[in-house]
């Protein structure tokens, strides 16, 4: 079977992907949220600026988010921590990498039937070969 890196476009769920990756690896990093440790409530507030290409044209989103969950409970303190996180314009399998997505690929079977699948590379240097085999 042979397969061939293809270089396509992100679609809005992988763009979506890409950024919850980012925050999530952000807190992750910078936050005391642990798995360990149980919290009564909690609220947050989230301003989100995207940028993006299409169509030839740079287009672009504001995105203003707000949640609570849980019960207060009373007299215990609280504790507010800020997580920052921004990211650079990429090559979209580079994102896709990044965000732990599958990188598409296009794959001949014996019978020379050629189709799409993902692959998900464990390691970023597996992607550097792979672009390398797709040029």
């Amino acid at each position: 079977m042979q397969e061939r890196t293809l270089i396509k476009p992100l679609s809005g769920t992988e763009i979506k992907q890409a950024i919850l990756a980012k925050i999530e690896a952000a807190m992750d990093r910078d936050c005391t949220l642990t798995k360990i440790n149980a919290y009564p409530s909690f609220a947050f507030t989230c301003d989100l600026k995207i940028t993006f290409q299409t169509l030839g044209s740079t287009k672009g989103t504001q995105v203003v988010s707000a949640g609570t969950g849980g019960e207060v409970v009373a007299d215990l303190p609280e504790e507010m921590e800020i997580v920052a996180v921004s990211d650079v314009e990429k090559p979209p399998n580079q994102a896709r990498l990044e965000a732990g997505l599958g990188i598409p690929v296009a794959v001949k079977d014996a019978s020379g039937k050629v189709e799409e699948k993902r692959v998900k590379y464990a390691d970023p240097q597996f992607m550097e070969q792979a672009r390398k085999k797709g040029k």
